[in-house]
């Protein structure tokens, strides 16, 4: 196809260009018109390859400014040809002017009139949402800086509607969708539950790590205070028989405790969580990105730290 095109657009230049250096030559009357042609010929052409390498260097790119172009320097090249041949008479500036853009016309409409299907609006509609949410979740990414100052962004998996705030700007919203597993950013959420217990335990039992360790003489029968494992937390000394024992209050001789049973603290709400975050992040002590340290700096559960943390973002401007 190239093969029979190129000859029109050689066979256009051939005639236009000797023409338009005569004529620029008489305008100005002197060797400086002969490079009418480059502004008359060589425009037009500069725009129609450049349509053609765009389009075949970036398929579906925009084309309407260079084709603006093309056309553009077709009439100035047109209207230089048909003034020329005007001289001579009106058929004569005809044939002129259509020899002049009759060669690239025929290469835009062979190699530069295909067009790109139009993709459906479904698809159109999806990669617009796609680029609206990479744009806002550059805009909420973290810079990450190692020992050697190496940065690298930091992005927060997980699940977000994208929302516009006054500025028409994206945002990611944390969002729970019906269906959809919910991603939980901390490693070993089991682990986590299990040091909470544990650190909970603690708190309740402080009895049980500062008892001091029979030695041999106490076991062999001597005098003083004897602490009896067997009565540490036994079933019967336990009010309701199960629960755990704490040693706080001494009843009986030779210094023993009776255990009593912990009473599990009261479970905190939202509110009074949020209030102990905005504490702790105005003193310094916890860092509001982080659910790990809400988590251990409130001594909450990881679904409330996560709940904390979510909030946190959202809130930020």
């Amino acid at each position: 196809m190239d093969l029979l095109i190129y000859p029109l657009a050689v066979a256009s230049a051939v005639m236009a260009v000797p023409a338009m250096a005569a004529y620029g030559i008489a305008v100005y009357g002197g060797p400086t018109g002969a490079v009418l042609p480059v502004l008359s010929e060589l425009g037009m052409w500069a725009f129609a390859l450049a349509v053609q390498s765009r389009r075949r260097a970036h398929p579906g790119a925009p084309l309407w400014a260079l084709q603006v172009g093309v056309w553009a320097f077709a009439a100035v090249a047109a209207g230089l040809n048909i003034a020329h041949g005007l001289d001579q008479g009106v058929s004569t500036g005809l044939v002129m002017g259509v020899v002049s853009v009759a060669g690239v016309i025929a290469h835009q409409l062979v190699t530069a009139g295909a067009r790109p299907a139009r993709r459906p609006g479904p698809v159109r509609a999806a990669e617009r949402k796609l680029r609206a949410a990479r744009r806002a979740a550059l805009r909420a990414a973290v810079a990450e800086i190692d020992t050697d100052g190496d940065a690298r962004l930091v992005h927060a998996p997980g699940v977000y509607r994208v929302r516009r705030d006054r500025l028409g700007r994206p945002l990611l919203a944390p969002h729970t969708t019906p269906g959809l597993p919910v991603a939980d950013d901390s490693a070993g959420a089991g682990e986590e539950l299990a040091a909470e217990v544990t650190a909970w335990l603690a708190e309740q039992t402080p009895g049980l790590s500062s008892l001091p360790v029979p030695s041999a003489e106490d076991n062999a029968g001597g005098t003083g205070d004897q602490h009896d494992p067997a009565d540490i937390g036994t079933e019967d000394d336990r009010p309701d028989g199960h629960g755990v024992a704490t040693l706080d209050r001494p009843v009986g001789d030779h210094g023993r405790r009776r255990p009593r049973k912990a009473t599990r603290p009261r479970a905190r709400s939202m509110a009074e969580l949020r209030a102990e975050l905005a504490a702790a992040v105005a003193a310094g002590e916890v860092d509001p990105s982080s659910a790990e340290s809400i988590r251990t700096g409130l001594r909450c559960a990881p679904a409330r730290a996560r709940a904390l943390r979510d909030e946190h973002r959202t809130n930020q401007p």
